[in-house]
């Protein structure tokens, strides 16, 4: 046992020595993220025990029986975009878990809430959770239905949340994981959520409220609308290789500000800055 303890110490003073304090001690960070959203995970399975499942290649469906006839149409959505963002975000699409709820007051029971939400979606601790179709458009399974779902339902932004969560840990802030679903969600789709009140060039929230309180700006669909542009941005400047990059080094446990000062020469202040001045430009 003394042994071990000292080829553990020697370990970890190695690797502190290679990587530096700084780096091992984000990299222990998201050691432990990654253990608390499996033990969540693990946890959220015990309540599907009762469900039904329907399992695919790489990816598992939870339901119940009022739903069976749209798991076909969440099943084909998954398999239709799965390989097309990891190839757009250079990384590996884990094992997909989707709950299907039959209405709002299922989804916010499971999640939480105190309250019933208008969401359609919601990446939670290593599951999708997502409303049944049926709840929200008229006939899912006529040929409109099936686009609609596809092109305006929650799955290509909740696996972008997936993909994000396991390949950088969590490592960033909710306005990024925000930006991205919305930026793939726009280009393999097309769909974008533009509210007609919002327009950024007259309303915007500080960079610093984006990252501290995201959750709880009063206004959400100008919150969003702000990650997509900061988002968008960054691509503009360095591409979606370089999106990928950026990613894969929040997986390697380097902070989220000393990444975008890296790979787009801007963070923080300068970040804002230059997003208002890109802004300007682009509305004209």
């Amino acid at each position: 046992m003394k042994r071990l303890s000292l080829l553990l110490l020697l370990t970890v003073v190695l690797a502190a020595a290679i990587l530096g304090p700084a780096r091992l001690a984000a990299l222990g960070q998201t050691a432990l993220y990654s253990t608390a959203r499996e033990a969540a995970r693990f946890w959220a399975y015990r309540s599907l025990r009762d469900n039904l499942v329907y399992e695919g290649t790489g990816y598992r469906i939870y339901f119940e029986p009022a739903d069976e006839e749209v798991v076909g149409l969440v099943a084909q959505t998954i398999e239709k975009y799965r390989g097309r963002l990891s190839e757009m975000l250079r990384a590996q699409l884990p094992e997909v878990t989707v709950v299907i709820h039959p209405d709002q007051a299922s989804l916010a029971k499971a999640l939480g809430w105190e309250h019933e939400r208008n969401a359609v979606g919601v990446y939670w601790a290593g599951l999708i959770r997502v409303l049944s179709p049926k709840a929200y458009i008229a006939d899912p399974l006529s040929l409109g239905g099936r686009r609609t779902f596809e092109r305006q339902g929650p799955m290509v932004h909740e696996l972008t949340h997936l993909i994000m969560d396991y390949y950088s840990a969590g490592n960033y802030p909710r306005w990024f994981t925000e930006g991205v679903a919305q930026y793939v969600e726009r280009e393999l789709t097309g769909y974008e959520w533009i509210s007609p009140r919002v327009d950024l060039t007259l309303e915007r929230y500080s960079l610093r409220e984006l990252t501290t309180a995201f959750d709880r700006l009063t206004d959400q669909a100008l919150a969003y609308r702000q990650s997509l542009s900061l988002v968008t941005l960054m691509v503009d400047r360095i591409g979606e290789e370089g999106l990928a990059r950026i990613l894969a080094r929040l997986g390697q446990g380097h902070p989220f500000q000393q990444v975008l000062a890296e790979e787009i020469g801007l963070s923080g202040q300068s970040l804002e800055e230059a997003w208002t001045r890109w802004l300007l430009e682009e509305t004209g």
